[in-house]
């Protein structure tokens, strides 16, 4: 399953057992393994982010390059964190390594959320 940006790819492998692989594409580079879990587990993070009630239920986790944002999911494996925040008419995907360094912003615009948000409502 793949969900597009302007500017990125996201890529869930499903696998056996449902256990999902993550991979963020950013356009012209390699693609980036995140890392992985259970398909519930990210189908569910990336629905509540992407439909903004982590924005609701949640206090901000923190803050990146100035602006407050709410953690959305951390993978196993590589041990990547996303983190997300609304920016006008985009959510900000922020992507952090396992040492907590800025890896990407993937920028959704509201018409790329409402494709996302269609597709993993029927994962």
């Amino acid at each position: 399953m793949v969900f597009e940006t302007a500017q990125h790819k996201l890529k869930f492998n499903v696998g056996k057992n449902d256990w999902t692989k993550v991979y963020l594409c950013p356009r012209n580079l390699p693609e980036i393994y995140l890392g992985a879990d259970a398909r519930k587990i990210i189908e569910l993070s990336f629905l509540k982010t992407l439909r903004g009630s982590i924005f609701l239920e949640n206090e901000p986790a923190g803050s990146i390059e100035g602006t407050d944002v709410w953690w959305c999911l951390s993978l196993a494996e590589e041990h990547y964190s996303i983190y997300a925040c609304e920016n006008g008419d985009y959510l900000n995907i922020y992507v952090q390594d396992a040492e907590s360094n800025l890896v990407e912003n993937v920028m959704v615009a509201k018409e790329e959320r409402a494709v996302w948000i269609d597709t993993l409502g029927h994962m």
